[in-house]
């Protein structure tokens, strides 16, 4: 129910935050573990909202009875530096509606498949063909990356088959580990 409940603010907070110090509740023993996995899940389920940052930071505020956990996300001193992908509201949802417009565009590609493997694998040959592999830019790990961009690395491949996956009505879902000995995501 807690990691439930910190999922719900992080959604609603992705939606309209502009600082990045934002408090999620009060503080009680396990409440930073819950954050993680809430947190985790919150980006695995939600490919669209890709303006939020891998990384963060978790703290406590306050002390008692008083004390909150929050979690930064726009945040720096001389050991750590860490920002959302895009900040500016209005930048991040001209993003997102160029976001909904490729998926849209790409979807309607399928609308004449028969069935859910036909579907399927139009998206895959979709992202094969139209995706380069790159390491390096700021979108790289994102669906926005891979469709409008079209560069990602593994994550942003994984993340975007899952989104048009998903809009289509196919279940799809992010699975992580690793490859090779380095760190890998891929889909189910």
């Amino acid at each position: 129910k807690r990691q439930k409940d910190i999922y719900r603010r992080i959604y609603a907070i992705s939606e309209e935050m502009s600082e990045g110090f934002v408090s999620l509740g009060s503080y009680y023993d396990g409440a930073l573990n819950d954050v993680t996995v809430a947190y985790n899940a919150f980006l695995n389920d939600n490919a669209e909202i890709f303006w939020m940052p891998n990384t963060y930071i978790l703290a406590t505020s306050g002390y008692g009875s008083d004390a909150k956990t929050v979690i930064a996300f726009e945040y720096s001193d001389s050991e750590n530096r860490n920002s959302y992908t895009v900040a500016d509201i209005s930048e991040r949802n001209r993003l997102k509606a160029e976001l909904d417009n490729k998926v849209d565009y790409i979807l309607s590609q399928t609308d004449d498949l028969s069935n859910e493997y036909e579907k399927e694998k139009f998206l895959n040959d979709y992202l094969c063909n139209n995706v380069t592999y790159s390491e390096t830019g700021e979108f790289v790990g994102t669906a926005y990356g891979a469709l409008v961009l079209n560069s990602a690395l593994c994550e942003g491949y994984s993340r975007a088959f899952k989104l048009l996956c998903n809009r289509a009505g196919i279940e799809c879902d992010l699975v992580t580990g690793k490859s090779e000995g380095e760190g890998h995501m891929w889909n189910r």
